[in-house]
């Protein structure tokens, strides 16, 4: 009996749970719990996110939210088949199980109605947006068949160029064909002004917004609508914004150009830094070009290169291009006449090239160089007659090419130096040089010269630069020099 007791006692131990696994059985439940709640979340969030990236892809600007796996779109967009479009793709994402839309839409410009979440309404009139940006186009929307869809691919392939056009039509057979449809690709040509903006196509007419840079623009873009949709009409919300010209300015010294100006963007900035020193080596560029977004971009920026380049021969030299006149300007000295010819004509070339006209009356000799050549003119002939202060009629031909190197180095400014050989009186002498001075500086002043820019000195016997003891030698010393005072030029 007292076995049987003890055996029954220990049956009925062994049929209850110890308090330490109950505690254990809850607290693991708890935790599946958790992970199922967790992991729903986390699926949600995820098809959330993946449904974002869906719409971001095909661009599509609606709002999706998910109730378990099934979504939900709200929002607005320019055209009905905008909506098709998001649904197609919301559906393509792995996990969601059905799409519902609540999005409404607008057509050529009209209001929206974003407080009546209804499901589109079917409309049997084609509707197209076209959106235009950095010189690309994004053709959209339904037409009635496939001849007018390619029409209208063509005619923007012609316009931009086969990558700039994102075609996305669609063809939807049963729609209707109005007129205006048919007359759409001869009108998109001229909506290549549009720096940016949107054509929205629809039963009410058009509705053209964006941006153009002049007003001539802006008629001709909407003068091409208006014949385009006739009778419907065409709604303008184009703005006008000219863009400011961009600048350049380089200075060079001792081998190293500075450079300071204005572009547009980044690439335009680029594009400058690089010519410049691929034309003068990148260890000898300083400076930068500011980028101000209201600058246009420049057509003279392939021309930076070549201008550089063909400066390069002067030994210090300044340039600056004025977008507002398209004008390059440049200025510095040369080492001698064919120097300065030479870059004169090599600059107004690169120039041109980029639209520019030219300005190079600041490209001179050195003075000093100037004065060395005009001296060296007048060594070669008898340029008075003998024992007087008449110039020779050899010596004019000379004195007219001097006034026009003259005219060609506006920065020269020199002395007319007379001198004589040792024969006869000092005195009568030194006053023969300085007469024979001031015919020269009279001459050249009738020729066209500024007459502060020459000052007559004679110097008589004073200053031989031959022996005067030989008939060469005197010839030598009877002579007329042109000298720079020392720091006055190059």
């Amino acid at each position: 009996m007292e076995r049987a007791v003890a055996a029954g006692g220990v049956r009925a131990r062994r049929g209850r749970i110890p308090l330490v696994v109950w505690w254990l059985l809850v607290g693991f439940g708890g935790l599946v719990v958790v992970g199922i709640a967790y992991g729903l979340w986390h699926f949600d969030s995820d098809l959330t996110s993946r449904a974002r990236r869906a719409l971001a892809d095909v661009g599509v600007p609606l709002q999706v939210h998910f109730d378990g796996r099934d979504a939900y779109l709200t929002g607005s967009v320019e055209f009905e088949d905008d909506i098709a479009v998001a649904l197609r793709a919301v559906e393509s994402v792995r996990g969601v199980r059905h799409v519902e839309s609540a999005a409404g839409y607008v057509i050529a410009g009209g209001p929206a109605a974003p407080d009546e979440p209804a499901a589109p309404p079917v409309s049997g009139v084609p509707e197209m947006t076209w959106r235009f940006a950095d010189g690309r186009v994004s053709l959209r929307g339904r037409v009635p068949d496939a001849q007018t869809a390619a029409a209208i691919a063509a005619a923007a392939f012609d316009t931009f160029g086969p990558g700039g056009v994102d075609d996305l039509l669609v063809v939807v057979t049963g729609i209707s064909s109005p007129p205006w449809v048919a007359r759409l690709a001869g009108a998109i040509a001229a909506l290549a002004p549009l720096e940016e903006g949107t054509v929205a196509f629809g039963p009410e007419g058009a509705s053209v917004s964006g941006v153009v840079a002049s007003e001539e623009d802006q008629e001709a873009v909407m003068a091409a609508m208006a014949a385009a949709m006739a009778p419907l009409g065409a709604v303008d919300r184009l703005e006008v914004v000219v863009p400011l010209p961009a600048s350049l300015a380089l200075a060079s010294q001792d081998g190293r150009v500075a450079v300071s100006g204005e572009v547009g963007d980044e690439d335009d900035a680029d594009a400058v830094m690089a010519a410049v020193a691929g034309a003068v080596g990148s260890g000898n560029v300083v400076g930068e070009v500011a980028i101000v977004p209201a600058v246009g971009s420049p057509d003279w920026i392939g021309a930076v290169g070549p201008i550089v380049a063909a400066l390069e021969p002067l030994a210090d030299w300044t340039m600056r291009i004025d977008g507002a006149t398209a004008t390059a300007t440049a200025a510095g000295f040369a080492a001698d006449t064919a120097t300065a010819s030479g870059v004169r004509s090599m600059f107004t070339a690169a120039a041109s090239a980029g639209g520019l006209t030219s300005e190079t009356s600041d490209v001179e000799v050195a003075p000093a160089a100037v004065a060395s050549e005009l001296t060296a003119l007048l060594s070669r002939v008898a340029t008075f007659e003998s024992g007087s202060a008449t110039i020779s009629a050899e010596a004019t031909a000379l004195l007219d090419r001097i006034v026009a190197i003259l005219v060609a180095n506006p920065s020269t400014v020199a002395t007319v130096a007379g001198h004589t050989d040792a024969d006869g009186d000092a005195v009568a002498n030194l006053a023969l040089s300085q007469a024979r001075a001031e015919a020269v500086v009279a001459y050249l002043v009738a020729g066209g010269i500024e007459a502060d820019r020459l000052r007559a000195v004679g110097f008589g016997e004073d200053r031989p630069i031959a022996d005067n003891a030989t008939a060469d030698g005197r010839a030598l010393n009877r002579r007329i020099e042109f000298v720079v005072e020392e720091g006055a030029g190059a």
